[in-house]
């Protein structure tokens, strides 16, 4: 009876650090095609729809600077921020 205990014990062992060698080995190869299916998609959409997402277009002003609008601070827009 010892025995069969050392024996399964042994198995046991052996089989989890396989299953944790596996798991991320699969954990990795999905991350990855994950992570590229994602971002290559959404980076042709981008680049069929012509976007500039960062707004970092070629144009004649000498800055990046946008200005803000100005927002009226007051009690009417306190009650109403949503």
């Amino acid at each position: 009876m010892d025995l069969m205990k050392k024996a399964a014990h042994v198995l046991y062992t052996w089989w989890m650090a396989l299953g944790r060698f596996l798991g991320a080995v699969n954990a990795a190869i999905l991350l990855t095609v994950f992570y590229i299916v994602i971002i290559g998609a959404m980076s042709l959409i981008v680049r069929i729809l012509r976007k500039d997402l960062l707004s970092h277009g070629a144009d004649s002003s000498p800055s990046f600077w946008k200005e803000k609008e100005q927002v009226i601070h007051g009690a009417d827009q306190a009650r109403h921020q949503f």
